[in-house]
């Protein structure tokens, strides 16, 4: 209690702990009174009585899932053993991030992760999968740490269809002898600022003549942190049905979004990506609202194929020079110029 980020801690301890409505008043050094709200109940008796084993592994839990060593602030979809949580996905928070296990409560502290199937999707600054900096737990798994190679996974009605179309756990029941998981899914934060780059030319998707015009064209050139180099990526109605989510893709740079306007049903070959406005599902010609939504499919390497309708994001002529242009492909054949980085940047 007597630091900025003492209180932080105690602040995420009790919104872990008490549920929504309940509410802990702790005074500071100096005696001033600080309130702290509940939020997800997992263990309302640490409130007024003794914290066992499993209270104090549930709050362990949650409390390193909310950990991100930037600070910001990201929204989360959580599955657990318990019941105040539950299991269930959604495609809101379509990748698995990881899970998190332990007790933070002994001495020394037990705290621990493995990385989720997704954790090199979407990939958020200060969470896992990001090259944390002073993170809080450890990886206790050997090579690349995967829970589903470590841990026992959630079985019966636990299991959801995931975005390959597979029928995968939701998330663990048991990891290192610990048997209170909390695990994470994330999505791409629309907030910010994402640079997507080409596998085979590491050069950059950006916008010809930095052009906020409907209709402009996009090529590739070495990313140099302009706007219209820079993308938000986020949900857009579903045209659909899948399991799979649709984003739109949009230039920071005056806020159009790629779609892919010459392309039609009954068209197959290449076809360019331009800007356009972004449509709410009005516009008369439903090929180019189609076109508008795109998918990320990782590839489990840190690399996406990115699609829509039209075809699968390739360079054309799978050239690697500056002011090649940017296609949709009618198939995807696996080529490293059909696979894209995606990174959040400033």
């Amino acid at each position: 209690m007597t630091t900025a980020g003492g209180r932080q801690t105690v602040a995420y301890l009790v919104r872990c702990a008490l549920p929504a409505g309940r509410t802990l008043v702790k005074k500071d050094q100096i005696g001033v009174s600080h309130s702290f709200s509940g939020k997800i109940g997992l263990a309302p008796q640490w409130e007024n009585a003794a914290c066992d084993t499993n209270c104090q592994e549930l709050i362990s839990s949650c409390m390193m899932a909310h950990v991100n060593t930037t600070g910001r602030n990201v929204k989360l979809w959580m599955v657990s053993t318990s019941a105040t949580i539950g299991w269930g996905t959604t495609l809101d928070y379509p990748y698995q991030e990881g899970s998190f296990f332990g007790n933070i409560f002994v001495s020394p502290p037990q705290a621990y992760y493995c990385n989720g199937s997704d954790v090199d999707a979407a990939v958020v600054a200060g969470r896992i999968g990001a090259n944390q900096i002073n993170a809080p737990y450890k990886n206790p798994f050997p090579g690349q740490g995967f829970c589903r190679n470590s841990c026992t996974a959630s079985t019966g009605n636990a299991r959801h269809v995931d975005i390959d179309g597979n029928t995968v756990s939701d998330g663990f029941t048991a990891c290192k002898g610990f048997k209170n998981i909390i695990t994470t899914y994330r999505d791409f934060d629309p907030a910010s600022n994402q640079k997507i780059c080409n596998r085979k030319s590491g050069l950059c998707l950006d916008v010809v003549g930095k052009s906020t015009a409907s209709g402009a064209a996009s090529h590739q050139t070495a990313y140099a942190g302009q706007l219209n180099q820079k993308f938000g990526i986020a949900h857009f109605q579903s045209p659909y049905p899948g399991f799979m989510p649709w984003y739109a893709i949009c230039n920071r740079n005056g806020g159009k979004c790629l779609a892919v306007p010459t392309w039609n049903t009954f068209a197959s070959g290449d076809f360019p990506v331009k800007l356009v406005t972004l449509d709410a599902g009005t516009n008369s010609d439903t090929d180019i609202w189609a076109s508008q939504h795109w998918q990320f499919r990782p590839t489990g390497e840190g690399y996406y194929q990115i699609s829509t309708v039209a075809g699968w994001l390739s360079v054309k002529g799978a050239s690697t020079a500056s002011g090649a242009s940017i296609i949709t492909r009618d198939s995807y054949a696996g080529q490293s110029d059909q696979q894209w980085t995606i990174q959040m940047t400033d």
